[in-house]
C-alpha cells in the first residue's frame, strides 16, 4: 500500500506537469490551449486519464523566417500508444493496491517503455528550446547592430556627408 501511495503521488505530479500552463495557455493542449489537457477520473478502477486537447502543434516564426514548434500535443507525450505513461501508472497503482505482483512486473516493463517515449519527446522539445534561444540571441544582436547604425546616422554631420556624397 505504501508503494501504491508513492505511485499515486508520482502520477499526480506528472499529471500536474502535463497540465502546465504559461501565460494562461496550457502547453500540452495543442490548439485547445485555453483549458487543461488532462482530466483524472478516479471513480473507475483503475483510474483513467482523458486527453481533451488536439494534435495541433503551434509554431512561432523567427526574424530569420524559421518556424519553430512551441509545443507538443500532450497525447503524444503522456498517453501515446505503446508508451502510455499515465495509464501504466494507474494500472500499477491498482496492481500494488491489490497485491497483484504478477501484473506489476509486466507493468513495470511497460513503464520503462513509456518513460522512453517521454524522453524522446523531451529531446524534441529541447531542440525547439535551443532553436528559440538561438533566434532570440540573433534578434538581440540584430537589435544592437541596428541601434548602433541609427545612432551613427543621427550623429552624422549632414553638410560634410552631403559634400562627400556629391
Amino acid at each position: 500500500s505504501s508503494v501504491a501511495a508513492e505511485l499515486t503521488s508520482i502520477r499526480d505530479e506528472i499529471l500536474g506537469l502535463a497540465n502546465t500552463s504559461y501565460s494562461g495557455k496550457y502547453l500540452f493542449s495543442g490548439s485547445q490551449n485555453d483549458r487543461p489537457p488532462f482530466q483524472l477520473d478516479s471513480s473507475t478502477s483503475p483510474a483513467t486519464v482523458t486527453y481533451s486537447g488536439d494534435d495541433a502543434v503551434n509554431y512561432v516564426s523567427t526574424p530569420s523566417g524559421q518556424s519553430i514548434a512551441t509545443n507538443l500535443p500532450g497525447q503524444q507525450i503522456f498517453t501515446a500508444a505503446g508508451g502510455d505513461l499515465l495509464s501504466t501508472l494507474n494500472a500499477l497503482i491498482q496492481g500494488f493496491s491489490a497485491g497483484d505482483t504478477a501484473t506489476t512486473s509486466t507493468l513495470t516493463s511497460q513503464l520503462s517503455t513509456a518513460l522512453s517515449q517521454v524522453s524522446t519527446q523531451r529531446a524534441m522539445l529541447d531542440g525547439s528550446i535551443n532553436r528559440l534561444q538561438s533566434a532570440s540571441s540573433y534578434a538581440s544582436q540584430e537589435q544592437t547592430r541596428l541601434i548602433t547604425n541609427q545612432t551613427n546616422l543621427l550623429q552624422a554631420d549632414l553638410p560634410t556627408m552631403a559634400t562627400k556624397l556629391s
